[in-house]
């Protein structure tokens, strides 16, 4: 399994040293609240269409590691084109294109690494973990890049990194493919089990709160006049805090079990909005971001185990690119093109207790829903064509 936690190291690493000065880096160009929230929902926007269909396609081909390498090659591709744009039109297309490319990076790992665990899924969190660790390392570390030197250091990172994340792939072990099928056969698959509405909907709703932190905490520290260096440590720490929760997961899913964590941790995620709309000193708030283990963290733990769990065989990589499509993708969206919306009208407190309210909404209702067993339909997935 060493290709896999290198993989999610480099990977996180990669996307520490870019995603958080996304916001910055377009604001730098002259943009608007409300167009930085236009630009910045395109990522999730995309990655709800991107991380089924490239799953989709891996499934249903049996090409996993062909689809993995291929779509990194293009990230980078994507994101040198952005380190040059400057307008909103090829600023838009860009970031389309990285967000389209760079969605099923993460549900085919979790993919490849689930299937090789086995019947041990509770070990996930272990190779996961790695992830987490180089965010942590790759943040501050980007934050003081960038303070010395400026935004572009932000992309030249991004691109330092990202190829060695491709290197790596090259060597992740992806099970033997059970047979292919039709394009899109899995996916129908899937949604035929009515348990997929409320965890989509838990999903959904920590992905909204995920991308208003993620977005839009950089630039209210930034008007609360933290620096970069700072900024870079905030983004350092929910990593940091995601560490326990990883290395404890298969516990945490034994004891308590995966529906009832997916509850408490969209609860986690209002109570972490809520305290970054009040507090107003930029130490503070950079501080409170170790709410993110046991939100998010706690979040994409359960969520991944759970996707797993009600996936046929043959469509569990597609199963792990539904819940990242509308966790990152369609909650991701939400959370976006609201905070464009209210980080304009009510600035960044007022952006956060929106969502904070929005969120604990969510957790209420989420609780009280009783999905309905399952109907159990015969298993297609796996006919070979032809």
């Amino acid at each position: 399994m060493r290709p896999a936690r290198a993989f999610y190291f480099l990977y996180y690493a990669s996307l520490a040293a870019l995603m958080p000065y996304l916001a910055i880096y377009f604001a730098s160009r002259g943009l608007s609240g409300l167009e930085i929230g236009m630009l910045t929902s395109i990522l999730p926007l995309v990655t709800m269409l991107g991380a089924p269909f490239w799953t989709e396609i891996a499934d249903a081909t049996g090409r996993h590691r062909t689809v993995l390498v291929s779509v990194i090659a293009v990230v980078l591709a994507a994101a040198f084109g952005l380190s040059l744009a400057t307008h909103i039109v090829p600023l838009a297309l860009l970031t389309a294109l990285l967000a389209f490319h760079l969605a099923p990076a993460m549900p085919l790992l979790d993919h490849a690494v689930l299937e090789a665990l086995g019947d041990r899924t509770h070990a996930y969190g272990r190779q996961r973990v790695w992830g987490a660790i180089g965010w942590a390392v790759a943040a501050p570390a980007a934050g003081w890049v960038t303070s010395t030197y400026g935004l572009p250091w932000a992309f030249y990172l991004f691109l330092a990194i990202m190829p060695w994340v491709a290197v790596v792939a090259m060597r992740v072990p992806f099970a033997a493919s059970v047979g292919r099928r039709r394009i899109g056969g899995g996916l129908s698959l899937v949604l035929r089990d009515s348990r997929w509405i409320p965890f989509l909907l838990t999903g959904f709703a920590g992905g909204l709160g995920l991308a208003v932190v993620s977005y839009f905490l950089p630039l209210h520290l930034r008007d609360l006049g933290a620096s970069y260096t700072l900024i870079g440590v905030a983004m350092a720490i929910p990593a940091i805090s995601e560490i326990p929760f990883m290395v404890l997961g298969g516990l945490l899913l034994a004891s308590v079990g995966s529906r009832r964590m997916l509850i408490v941790a969209v609860a986690m995620m209002a109570l972490r909005l809520l305290l970054s709309g009040v507090i107003t000193e930029p130490v503070p708030l950079a501080l409170v971001q170790v709410l993110h283990g046991p939100s998010f963290g706690v979040l994409w733990i359960a969520g991944v185990a759970y996707a797993r769990e009600l996936a046929p065989q043959g469509s569990r990589a597609v199963a792990q690119g539904l819940f990242l499509a509308v966790t990152g993708g369609l909650g991701g969206f939400a959370g976006s093109l609201l905070g464009g919306v209210t980080y304009d009208a009510l600035g960044g407190a007022g952006t956060f207790l929106v969502a904070a309210a929005f969120t604990a909404l969510a957790a209420v209702l989420l609780a009280a829903w009783r999905p309905v067993p399952p109907v159990v339909a015969p298993d297609t997935a796996d006919v070979p064509i032809g």
